[in-house]
């Protein structure tokens, strides 16, 4: 590029450039490793004390905006939903969450998360626990009863009944049932049974669960890689083959548009694909959740980079040469490999003043490090 002032000028480079690389950490181990929520505890107590709680397990945060709890009673099949919260609503995992009766006047108040006069059930109605799209789909997470059937009074055989009894489930029960149209039988492989108006349980519970599903093997660049060109694309490795249907990437809290690719799926080999260039200097992170692929993960797969920042060398004319030839090349010398430089990248000032000067930057090295 080139200034048509014939006279000695000043030159002045402000140059403005982003390029980035970052960093990839493997998926953190949790404790306990479920693909969704289950119902952890179920209280059918005397009057109005009815509740039920739900664990999260999954090793994520999650939104309860995004699950249904309905009751189908006496034998119905028609839904009556009876906690459905239309505002963000977290649920850290290991913790849990209680939706009572508002007239459970015996359940101790700061055990229960959510009242509600909807929730009205017996130990003949069906409960089920659903997860719902952005759509509003709905798909069963977990049940309690046989939808379409009445028992009478219960299901199960004393004391493990779904009347008059508190039901906690077991330690080792990782996935919920979510076939709910089937016998309700074996209560006790599932459920540990307290007698009536037991509520000293209420408000936590323990999972024993080993992580099952596909893991996080390896990426490029490698967990650690620092300095790593912006427009690089990210290798990740399964260790099985998966379909990846939902990701977050941001740079420093910011969502950054990003795709994954593949050459079939499912795969074990996907490419994360920035749309753009990444920004220098920032801290860059992508969150595959566990629900985040089919088959589910065994735990979220935490990916965080760091941007690399290009540095200025030298540059011929040097920066405050006088009486340079107004047809002399500049020729930048980076400290980094740069995968391109064009026009409108780079600002000309002389004496100060900004020049219409427009041009292509070429490649000048095999390293990509000099530029002219």
């Amino acid at each position: 590029m080139y200034s048509t002032t014939k006279k000695a000028i000043q030159v002045l480079m402000a140059i403005i450039l982003l390029f980035g690389g970052f960093v990839v950490s493997p998926a953190k181990e949790v404790q306990a490793a479920m693909s969704d929520l289950i119902i952890s505890e179920y209280i059918e107590g005397s009057s109005f004390n009815k509740a039920i709680e739900i664990y999260n397990g999954t090793g994520q945060t999650v939104d309860l905006k995004n699950y249904v709890l309905s009751q189908f009673m006496n034998g119905g099949s028609i839904a009556k939903d009876v906690f459905f919260p239309s505002l963000e609503t977290l649920l850290p995992s290991g913790d849990v969450y209680v939706i009572a009766s508002n007239q459970a006047a015996a359940i101790p108040a700061e055990k229960i998360d959510h009242s509600t006069g909807l929730m009205d059930f017996n130990g003949d109605d069906a409960i089920v626990l659903y997860r719902k799209d952005a759509s509003g789909n709905r798909t069963v997470i977990d049940s309690i009863g046989k939808v379409g059937e009445d028992p009478g009074t219960s299901w199960g055989v004393s004391p493990f009944v779904t009347a008059n009894q508190t039901l906690i489930r077991l330690s080792t029960v990782c996935i919920g049932d979510t076939v709910t149209d089937d016998a309700y039988t074996n209560l006790d492989q599932v459920w540990d049974s307290k007698p009536v108006d037991t509520f000293s349980f209420l408000g936590s519970h323990t999972a024993n669960c080993t992580p099952t599903g596909p893991t996080l093997v390896s990426s490029t660049p490698a967990d650690g890689a620092t300095d790593v060109p912006g427009w690089v694309n990210v290798q990740i490795e399964f260790s099985e083959q998966v379909v990846i249907t939902s990701h977050t990437f941001t740079c420093d809290g910011q969502v950054f548009n990003s795709i994954f690719d593949s050459t079939e799926s499912p795969s074990a080999n996907w490419t994360l694909k920035p749309l753009g260039e990444l920004p220098a200097g920032k801290v860059c992170t992508i969150t595959i959740p566990t629900t985040g692929t089919t088959p589910n993960l065994a735990a979220e797969a935490k990916i965080s980079f760091t941007v690399e920042v290009t540095k200025l060398v030298s540059s011929v004319p040097a920066i405050g040469e006088m009486n340079v030839d107004p047809e002399t090349d500049i020729v930048l010398t980076f400290d980094h490999a740069q995968t391109s430089l064009i026009s409108g990248r780079y600002a000309l000032y002389c004496d100060g003043v900004p020049t219409n000067d427009s041009g292509t930057f070429v490649q000048t090295d095999t390293e990509g490090k000099v530029w002219t």
